[in-house]
């Protein structure tokens, strides 16, 4: 990734990557989203937006944490501006671990869309289970399977 932490690299089609700033109005394209704190060599949270099949995902990867809360918001509120009425979905398997921050995210993200009307569902994985069965937030969500 390149330019400081917290700037998303978006494809853009037949240019490759660029790099924009999380604050950027540019909807060119969605994702991939990315949160790389040096010296790490990988990324902690990957996010990306798929577009196949009926219902838009994004799938997380990595840490979804303090540090991720930020980028993974920015990919949320363009996400959800992009699916428009269509529901979303957020695959939440390939999260390695979850903390309160990220599971606030996800609470408030699924408050947001039913007040607006829209339907989001998250397939959890076992980091997330564990903590919404911590937190008794189970029923808050609307789960969807793999």
């Amino acid at each position: 990734m390149t330019g400081p932490p917290g700037d998303a690299t978006v494809p853009t089609a037949g240019d490759g990557d660029r790099t924009v700033n999380a604050g950027s109005d540019s909807m060119e394209g969605l994702g991939p989203w990315r949160l790389r704190r040096p010296p790490a060599t990988e990324d902690l949270l990957q996010i990306r937006w798929m577009a196949d099949g009926p219902a838009p995902r994004l799938v997380f990867r990595g840490e979804l944490d303090l540090d991720g809360v930020g980028v993974a918001g920015l990919a949320l509120s363009e996400a959800a501006a992009a699916a428009g009425r269509r529901p979303l979905t957020l695959d939440l398997r390939q999260l390695e671990f979850c903390d309160s921050s990220g599971l606030h995210l996800l609470l408030m993200t699924t408050r947001r869309a039913r007040t607006d009307g829209r339907r989001m569902a998250i397939v959890p994985g076992e980091a997330v289970v564990r903590l919404m069965r911590l937190t008794g937030t189970e029923s808050e969500f609307e789960i969807a399977q793999g």
